[in-house]
């Protein structure tokens, strides 16, 4: 079950909605990555190439963040939002670790799909589309 980035996904800006059209690509290339027969090196290189767009991707949405501050978003907002990717970082981690341990499984491969999935959609479709439309009206030029 791939995760699949729509219009209605969009957050008004260009940059972060290409980011998280190629985020998804990566995510789906590394849950379809996921199999048993799959060398445990393997899926770690995918694991560490995925955690490293991430940490990128909410890099550059904190920078935003820390432009808005003093906007229409709020630093309440904000710190909620870095809360949510720092949580996504600790949660991604302990994943990892279990894999080392555990090898591919078929429950902790359907268990990380479920969270991987759920995450995003939630993620994107909630905050950061709150953080797109707070940009917008303070930068009305911003696309």
């Amino acid at each position: 079950m791939d995760i699949v980035w729509t219009p209605e996904l969009s957050v008004g800006i260009q940059e972060i909605d290409r980011q998280h059209q190629e985020l998804f690509d990566h995510i789906n290339g590394l849950l379809s990555g996921l199999h048993i027969a799959t060398p445990t090196e393997k899926v770690a290189e995918m694991f560490d190439f995925l955690e490293n767009y991430v940490e990128e991707h909410f890099s550059a949405e904190e920078r935003y963040m820390d432009d808005q501050l003093a906007g229409y978003y709020g630093d309440t907002d904000a710190r909620r939002h870095r809360g949510e990717h720092a949580a996504f970082i600790r949660d991604y981690r302990e994943y990892r670790a279990d894999l080392k341990v555990t090898g591919v499984t078929e429950q902790m491969t359907a268990e990380f799909r479920n969270w991987m999935r759920n995450w995003w959609l939630m993620h994107v479709s909630g905050t950061d589309r709150k953080l797109g439309a707070s940009l917008r009206a303070r930068y009305p030029f911003m696309k």
